[in-house]
C-alpha cells in the first residue's frame, strides 16, 4: 500500500530507524511462508534489505545457515522414507 501511495522514501527511513536501534548486533529475518486469512502465501523478504552494502552483512553465518538448512531437510527425508519402509508390509514394497 506505501508504495501504491508514492511513500516508498518514508519506508526505506523507518526500516533504516528501526536497524538504527540494535546496539552491538542485528538480526533480520523473514518466515518463507505464512497463512494469511486462511491463504498460505510465499513470503518475500523487505526490498531494503538487499540495499544493505555487503560489507555490512555476515556472509559466513548466511552459509552456515544455509548448509545446516539443507541437511535438515536431507535428514528429514531420509528419516521419513525409513520410517514409513519399516510400517509398509512386505506384500505392498
Amino acid at each position: 500500500r506505501t508504495v501504491d501511495e508514492g511513500n516508498i522514501e518514508e519506508e526505506r527511513r523507518l526500516f533504516y530507524v528501526g536497524m538504527t536501534r540494535a546496539r552491538k548486533l542485528l538480526f533480520l529475518t523473514y518466515p518463507a511462508r505464512k497463512i494469511f486469512r486462511k491463504k498460505d502465501l510465499t513470503v518475500t523478504p523487505c526490498r531494503f534489505i538487499r540495499e544493505i552494502p555487503e560489507q555490512y552483512l555476515n556472509t559466513d553465518l548466511m552459509v552456515e545457515h544455509e548448509a545446516k538448512k539443507q541437511e535438515y531437510v536431507t535428514n528429514f527425508f531420509e528419516e521419513m522414507r525409513r520410517k514409513f519402509a519399516e510400517k509398509t508390509p512386505p506384500s505392498a514394497r
